[in-house]
């Protein structure tokens, strides 16, 4: 016996004794920087199997410690967007340092590094921001993660109660390893995944195919090998029935990857209410009708599924699939007491409106992707269907006796096929990018009112190609895109089309020694939805009617945003003005028929039309503290708005106004507790309707255990009108102004609970740039 234990103890001496480290710097070629996230994989050369692997730190270094294989052994570097390399070791058994490995940039890299902090590289059309082991521990999901990232990634807001992200008070482009993504499915990325976000804080020169958006938030993951990652979460309130869940499974197995993705919101209420006051004016008297709205309820159930598949051929060639599927289906009852004064006379009756919508919408989409050193090529085909029935009542009581019914229903059948090529091409110093992209939506609308049927087609071709060149002049980051689109849409026989050009430039110094000075222009312009273009005229009461035009034009969205940004020591700062001019904006103008002999007589007709112009000033100041006392975290954000509405003589409007946020991010070991107050609400201006949200006020805590988190979050506090929305709609034929809000929202109470594990081995995700076209479904029940 004691010679067994002498002989094991020889034999373990023995396999420490060849047992070895490997350690190494990663750096980019062309400015020496590091490079933080570098894959680092050590292989049996003979059979290719994985001995180990590891990431690099901020500072590009890597160590993976105790190697036992004697014989030959290979050492993969792989970062995404640069080329990857092979070192191999002969029959090694010593400890070595690697020292300094260069990488070079792939084509559709965007180099020309400018450190700016330990954690943030600014490129020179966006900032790559890492996640740190300590925000990733700190967190409980992906949007808390983003919370605790937000004074690195300047002008975003993210409200962990609703989980929703904003940038400038603007709707962002989300993305993947650069596939762009919906919200749903980046909320069910595991935040251990997250190696850094690429975040860009204007609109984009691609994606202003789709109108304009906030910028562009881009999830780069760990890449994976052989095993996969599972991601759960179950939220419930218990003060209102309100439920939320998410699934998100991910496998690796050699070059293919398998992904599904789940998710699914329930809610309902009973004590939704809606208040208006509207005047009616261009008969010989006004009409006045004030609403008092009754408890009112409405059940809403969304559901989202999608299945993905990935082969890499190699780190050059990757192909992928997804196949998605959404169904959604809303019941609303809305109830009001209506008081009319007409022509003196004063009149009480009872208003219901119902509305229902069930659509079901399957997509299809396929990629392609190439590179050839310093070329890459892209194809995206996206292939997409939606059926829906909509349908709205309404029930005007007068009287037992005397009643107004009306049933409006629309069968919709929406169609689209897209597609989208993108070229590549990395010089030396500045990097181009020219892309090509067409899609056609076709749209079917059988409308009944009452006992009449309307049948209607609307069909939309799009043609869009742009082309984007970028890099770095001495200290000098520059972007600048080019791109023109024509639109052509058909309302049966009848046939509009335009032609606009696409524009984006900024330039970026850096001043002092951690601060950023950034200019900024784009101009772009924006079809209008399929629905606008309908002129089947649709019943809304009994007074009004709505419908749309063919002879609406693209809006034009001209912004120029001058913004300073600075990191010191724990301190983040970010000071933007911006000024913004839309041209043409969609706006729904009233009009009063008064002509005998039209078959609309004596009715108000809401008309869709281009207004003249919309300005907007804003100046806003984003700060932040991090790791205050080492577990505290306080941000604000404070601003101002001017807004100016003009329309062609008949209407002019003006308003300015302060808004303002603070939010705490508070850790204590294995607690989180996050916590946001909107002081002052943010106006906004959609056409011709000027809206505010109400302040709001949340809380949360988060306990976290391994891959458990368990939390409990309270919001709309210390209101009894929660969600509550003032909107005032400007018009010199139907003025209104119209309060919003929800009841059984208030003081609202969720549990959450969060599962996430990584199991196997790991394998490498692709880059992806393209995406499919959104379908335009052409139909609308919200009037």
């Amino acid at each position: 016996m004691k010679r067994a234990i002498i002989l094991f103890s020889l034999v373990l001496v023995s396999i420490h004794a060849f047992a070895y480290n490997l350690v190494g710097r990663v750096l980019d070629d062309k400015d020496k920087e590091p490079l933080p996230g570098t894959t680092v994989r050590v292989f049996v050369e003979s059979s290719n199997s994985l001995i180990n692997y590891t990431v690099t730190n901020h500072e590009g270094k890597f160590v993976i410690k105790d190697i036992h294989h004697k014989g030959n052994v290979s050492v993969t570097l792989s970062c995404l967007s640069y080329n990857p390399i092979t070192i191999k070791l002969k029959d090694n058994s010593k400890s070595i340092d690697l020292g300094d490995i260069l990488l070079t940039g792939k084509a559709n890299s965007l180099d020309e590094v400018v450190v700016t902090a330990r954690e943030t590289i600014e490129k020179y059309d966006r900032i790559l921001v890492f996640a740190t082991a300590e925000e990733r521990k700190n967190s409980s999901d992906v949007i808390g993660l983003l919370s605790n990232m937000k004074m690195k990634l300047p002008g975003i807001d993210v409200n962990e109660m609703a989980r929703t992200i904003s940038i400038y008070g603007k709707e962002p482009v989300y993305q993947i390893n650069g596939k762009v993504e919906s919200l749903s499915k980046i909320r069910m990325i595991n935040k251990n995944r997250v190696l850094r976000v690429e975040y860009k804080n204007q609109a984009d020169i691609r994606f202003s195919n789709d109108g304009i958006n906030g910028g562009v938030i881009n999830f780069i993951l760990k890449e994976d090998f052989d095993g996969g990652s599972l991601h759960t979460r179950a939220g419930v309130t218990v003060t209102t029935p309100r439920t939320n869940g998410e699934v998100g499974f991910t496998y690796n197995n050699k070059r293919s990857e398998w992904s599904l993705n789940c998710d699914n919101v329930w809610r309902k209420s009973t004590k939704q209410y809606t208040d208006n006051y509207e005047t009616y004016k261009g008969k010989s008297y006004e009409i006045e009708r004030q609403q008092i709205g009754l408890p009112s309820s409405f059940k809403d159930f969304d559901n989202n599924l999608s299945l993905g598949y990935t082969y890499k051929h190699s780190q050059n060639t990757t192909f992928a699939t997804d196949l998605g599927l959404r169904y959604h289906k809303v019941d609303a009852s809305d109830e009001y007491l209506m008081r009319q004064i007409k022509g003196g006379q004063t009149a009480d009756y009872t208003k219901i409106n119902a509305r229902n919508s069930e659509t079901i919408d399957p997509t299809l989409n396929l990629y392609f992707n190439k590179n050839f050193g310093k070329h890459t090529v892209e194809f995206d085909l996206t292939g997409a269907f939606s059926s829906g029935d909509y349908s709205r009542g309404m029930n005007y009581i007068y009287s037992p006796a005397e009643q107004y019914i009306q049933n409006n229903k629309t069968d919709n059948k929406s169609y689209l096929a897209s597609s989208e090529a993108l070229y590549t091409y990395a010089f030396k110093n500045f990097t181009t990018k020219f892309g090509l992209n067409y899609s056609y939506n076709y749209v079917t609308n059988g409308y009944s009112e009452s006992e009449k049927v309307i049948n209607n087609t609307l069909a939309k071709h799009k043609l869009y190609l742009y082309g984007n060149i970028g890099g770095r002049l001495r200290k000098i980051n520059y972007a600048i895109g080019v791109g023109g689109r024509y639109e052509a849409v058909s309302n049966g026989d009848i046939f509009e089309h335009s032609m606009r050009p696409n524009l984006s430039a900024s330039i970026s110094y850096p001043v002092l020694k951690r601060g950023n000075l950034s200019l900024s222009y784009t101009y772009m312009p924006s079809l209008p939805s399929l629905f606008n273009f309908s002129e089947v005229m649709r019943t809304i009461d009994d007074i009004s009617l709505q419908t749309g035009s063919l002879n609406i034009k693209p809006t034009e969205s001209h912004s120029t945003k001058l913004a300073f940004r600075t990191m010191i020591w724990k301190l983040s700062a970010n000071l933007s003005a911006e000024y913004s001019r839309t041209t043409k904006p969609l706006v729904n103008v009233w009009e009063y028929d008064s002509d005998p002999e039209s078959k609309y007589y004596d009715k108000f007709i809401s008309r869709t039309a281009n207004g003249k112009y919309q300005d907007c000033v804003n100046f806003q100041l984003d700060i932040a503290t991090q790791r205050f006392l080492n577990c505290l975290a306080v941000y604000g954000q404070f601003g101002w708005n001017r807004h100016k509405i003009s329309g062609w003589g008949e209407y002019n409007y003006k308003l300015s106004k302060f808004y303002a946020a603070v939010g705490v991010n508070a850790v204590v070991k294995n607690v989180s507790i996050i916590s946001k107050y909107d002081i002052l609400p943010r106006y906004s201006v959609s056409g011709l309707s000027v809206s505010s949200n109400s302040g709001n006020f949340y809380m949360g805590f988060n306990w976290r255990y391994k891959n458990i988190a368990v939390g409990i979050m309270a919001g709309n506090l210390f209101t009894s009108k929660a969600n509550r929305v003032k909107t005032t709609y400007i018009s010199s034929v139907r003025p209104m102004t119209q309060e919003y809000y929800i009841k059984d929202f208030s003081n609202m109470v969720e549990l959450t609970f969060q599962y996430n594990i990584d199991f196997g081995k790991r394998y490498g995700s692709s880059s992806r740039s393209l995406s499919g076209e959104k379908i335009d479904r052409g139909v609308n029940n919200a009037y």
